[in-house]
């Protein structure tokens, strides 16, 4: 006898409540069921005066985001009659109509622009111009190099194939360009700009229509961050992007790009793998992670954990924090909450406050008031005190243990959270001690 065919209503159901208990690939499938639908519905719903100011596109982006988010929080409630269908085709019109009418009333407002304020603006940009000519104009006419690389990134040119070009290799190249943004950032009248690092401009290739967002996985002061699908590879990734409120903050937007700098170039186990980054549309930025489901260390049911996972996650992070201080980077934001635990074994994650060891920038402090060390300063030292608070935290959820691990973890302890900084040992005697002892 043949299987009875489900109805589309049942089926949608299901993922419902697959994607409910957390199962993140139903979100996948919901994606997959739906977007082409939705994507034709808001085409035919966009006027020919709202396609310059909305795309289908973001439509079904707004559209999936709202729905994940009712749907984490419980508030989409199965209907027997009803199929997602519904509910996703209603929240898309919505935000169509929401477009049009705030479109309207742009149009509405014209009027009451303040043109000399606008003016204003123009002018200060043509004035920086000016400036930026004068000072790059005798740097290109003595160095043809300089020329030939800032053409060559103009037309999209990566370091790789300028260095082809021009026969001196990358680092040559860097410093070149080094030179050329030192000139222009020790000039005054043109510091109110957004200094973007060298190191991360080749980092800076992703394209944002190459993803498509499928829910909110996270949240933190600068950034969310979100499930998402490589439309080109077809995997499942993370992407974190700086929230819209530091849009056209130099400070925040130079912490998310020093933080692609730094996560650009490390490659550890243990330490969250970065893939790229862009410019979003509306003038904010995100980058591309690794996607591994798992729990923050915080939010671990450690009445479920072996004694010897959880000394293999302490002993993970500190191998990945002792590469991270040989590689000259403190982390400065170490917590329960930046360390991802997964099936492959903890990672470090989010290093919006990470820098060299030798900035003592003192607005780049992330230390919370739990972990962060009491010189609020972030350093090296720093960094192991909030890691031995961490293994305090750990080490108070997996007693009772043996005599002598728990006498060698007071003592880790201890020392590491040391008042004083030149009192704590290194990350790397940590890492010895914990390979030794536990």
């Amino acid at each position: 006898m043949r299987p009875r065919k489900m109805e589309p209503s049942q089926i949608s159901k299901i993922l419902l409540d697959r994607y409910q208990s957390g199962d993140s690939l139903a979100a996948s499938e919901i994606w997959t069921r739906y977007a082409m639908r939705l994507k034709s519905l808001a085409q035919r719903r966009i006027s020919p005066s709202l396609a310059a100011k909305t795309d289908p596109e973001d439509v079904l982006q707004t559209t999936f985001m709202e729905f994940f988010e009712k749907a984490k929080k419980d508030e989409v409630h199965w209907q027997q009659r009803g199929d997602l269908w519904r509910l996703l085709a209603s929240i898309a019109i919505h935000h169509v109509l929401r477009q049009a009418e705030r479109f309207a009333a742009a149009k509405r407002n014209v009027s009451r622009e303040q043109p000399a304020a606008e003016l204003s603006l123009v002018q200060n940009d043509q004035q920086i111009a000016r400036r930026m000519d004068a000072i790059l104009e005798p740097l290109l006419s003595n160095d043809s190099i300089l020329s030939t690389v800032l053409l060559g990134r103009l037309a999209g040119k990566t370091l790789a194939e300028i260095a082809d070009q021009t026969g001196k290799s990358q680092r040559t190249l860097r410093r070149v360009l080094q030179k050329a943004k030192m000139a222009l950032i020790a000039d005054s009248e043109i510091q109110t700009g957004l200094e973007i690092p060298v190191a991360a401009d080749e980092a800076l290739s992703a394209r944002y229509e190459d993803y498509d967002l499928l829910k909110l996985i996270g949240a933190g002061g600068f950034g969310k961050v979100y499930l998402a699908r490589d439309r080109i590879n077809d995997c499942f990734l993370a992407i974190k992007a700086l929230k819209r409120v530091w849009i056209g903050n130099a400070a925040a937007e130079s912490l998310f790009l020093n933080e692609v700098t730094t996560i650009a170039a490390l490659k550890h186990p243990n330490i969250v793998r970065f893939h790229k980054a862009g410019p979003l549309p509306n003038g904010s930025w995100f980058m591309v992670l690794d996607f591994a489901a798992g729990s923050s260390l915080d939010a671990i049911d450690f009445s479920r954990v072996r004694s010897r996972d959880a000394a293999d996650w302490i002993r993970q992070i500190a191998s990945a924090l002792t590469y991270l201080h040989g590689q000259g980077v403190v982390h400065g934001d170490l917590k329960p909450t930046n360390i991802l635990v997964t099936n492959g074994g903890a990672q470090l994650i989010d290093f919006g406050f990470s820098r060299q060891t030798g900035d003592r920038n003192p607005q780049w402090y992330g230390g919370t008031r739990q972990y962060g060390a009491p010189e609020k300063q972030s350093s090296t030292a720093a960094d192991v005190y909030s890691f031995g608070k961490i293994i305090q935290y750990v080490h108070r959820q997996i007693q009772p243990l043996d005599a002598s691990t728990n006498d060698a973890l007071n003592h880790l302890i201890r020392d590491a959270c040391a008042n004083e900084p030149s009192d704590r040992p290194s990350s790397a005697e940590m890492l010895a001690v914990i390979q030794s002892s536990i």
